[in-house]
């Protein structure tokens, strides 16, 4: 007997000539798990990362496999599936009679992003193709392609997703390689490296990142996840697990010493706890919760390993430079506030097209304090390509949550997991830098908690 495929033999299928009759045959639901399994390359990435960086645990070997493994096989994967999604998608909506204009009407987001990658191109035109825009540097490996993928292509493809239980388990699958990295980075934070790059980090407490910034925006959006998806969770064990994993991430958060990552965790928990308060019209209990597992599992280790102290001292020092315009007071914030203040006055003398990606490798910045990022993301996007840019940026982002406050009413609960963690982020981006391995983790969720879910033959779109 010939085998079937969706009710149809392979010489069925390769009869196939018409549109509708491929689309009749072609399984509902078939874009959903192609979409899905573009965002899952993304995100079990950092735990095949963290294998092998135990198995080489040199802070080198770390540095430069890791950009590799993302440029070459993980971008390029992630491409290919969310452009057979998104094709099949288009094609479903054209052959139900769907119009573009329409389409594009429901999803002012998408819109925005479009617009903005346009202006991205337009300003990179204007100030040069540089080196530095179609390679990156070699820090933090991103290029204006990257980046335009971020809106045209994470974004997009993670907002086609509409199960509510597919999108759940990519949450579940996030949070399991958070632990795996959180483990990585206690049996890395010991190890002696044989480091030539970085002899002089005293072995941070990084994980996979090398940075403990960038392990930090990890953070932000891990431990916000962890504490939505415990409210959100049903079943005990899966409350549970939600449960141990917020308690692993918020003690790494208390170990790992980035200010930028504390903040913007404490105000996720925050938005969680007002957010269910809104949609729910009452105080739901397991975020209280969930905030004081979070403050408990943070503090513990934070105060142990002294960062509490350290941090809070710091802190009150710069606020009182800053207070007293003190000539000092550049370096607070570890030197961000000087860099925010000579990042705006750049803004201000190129505010149409900014100075071009990476712009500031041949502007006086890269001499000031010799950073090459503004340490603030929305600086960053008016920095390098106009204030335009940064206006388009901060609309399409946080055009996402106020599309979910309108449309609460129809905001299942793994949606707003997803824009949970998607806040934190966000908080997190006040104070740090775009960069390969991480930024793309905001797209996909912001993309996931805009996308709506279907039940059956109910379709619902946020």
């Amino acid at each position: 007997m010939a085998r079937r495929w969706n009710g149809k033999t392979l010489r069925e299928i390769l009869a196939i000539h018409s549109q509708r009759e491929f689309y009749d045959w072609l399984p509902r639901g078939a874009e959903d798990l192609i979409a899905a399994f573009s965002v899952a390359v993304w995100l079990l990435t950092p735990a095949l990362m963290a294998v092998l960086a135990v198995r080489h645990p040199t802070l080198d070997y770390v540095f430069f496999t890791h950009p590799k493994l993302i440029h070459r096989y993980v971008f390029p994967a992630s491409v290919l599936l969310a452009a057979l999604a998104c094709v099949l998608t288009a094609g479903r909506m054209r052959q139900a009679g769907a119009r573009l204009g329409t389409a594009l009407r429901h999803r002012p987001i998408h819109v925005l992003f479009l617009l903005l990658s346009v202006w991205m191109v337009a300003s990179t035109t204007a100030n040069g193709w540089s080196g530095s825009a179609l390679f990156g540097e070699y820090v933090r490996e991103e290029t204006v392609f990257s980046q335009l993928c971020y809106f045209l292509v994470l974004f997009p493809t993670a907002s086609l997703l509409r199960s509510e239980r597919g999108k759940r388990w990519l949450l579940r699958l996030h949070l399991l390689v958070s632990c795996v990295l959180v483990a990585a980075a206690f049996v890395l934070w010991d190890i002696q490296t044989a480091s030539t790059l970085f002899y002089d980090w005293h072995h941070p407490f990084a994980a996979i990142y090398t940075n403990v910034n960038y392990y930090s925006y990890y953070l932000s959006l891990s431990v916000p996840l962890a504490a939505a998806l415990f409210a959100a969770e049903e079943k005990p064990a899966w409350q549970a697990f939600a449960a141990a994993a917020l308690a692993a991430n918020a003690a790494a958060l208390g170990v790992n010493r980035t200010m930028g990552g504390w903040v913007a965790c404490f105000f996720a928990a925050v938005f969680l706890i007002v957010t269910y308060r809104i949609v729910d019209r009452k105080v739901n209990r397991r975020t209280l919760i969930a905030a004081a597992i979070l403050l408990i599992c943070f503090l513990i280790p934070a105060i142990l390993t002294g960062n509490l102290q350290k941090n809070a001292a710091e802190l009150l020092r710069d606020l009182g430079l800053i207070a007293r315009q003190a000539e000092e007071a550049g370096h607070a914030g570890s030197g961000r506030w000087g860099i925010w203040k000579r990042t705006v006055a750049l803004i201000v003398q190129h505010p149409l097209f900014g100075i071009g990606f990476e712009g500031i490798y041949v502007r006086d910045l890269s001499e000031y304090l010799r950073q090459t990022r503004p340490h603030n993301e929305y600086l960053q996007y008016a920095l390098f390509y106009g204030i335009p840019a940064g206006l388009l940026y901060l609309s399409g982002c946080f055009g996402v949550f106020l599309r979910a406050l309108k449309h609460r009413a129809r905001l299942d609960r793994t949606s707003l997991a997803c824009l949970t963690a998607a806040f934190g982020y966000l908080v997190s981006a006040f104070f740090g830098n775009t960069i390969f391995c991480t930024a793309p983790l905001l797209f996909l969720f912001l993309g996931m908690g805009c996308g709506g879910t279907h039940n059956g033959d109910t379709d619902q779109t946020i």
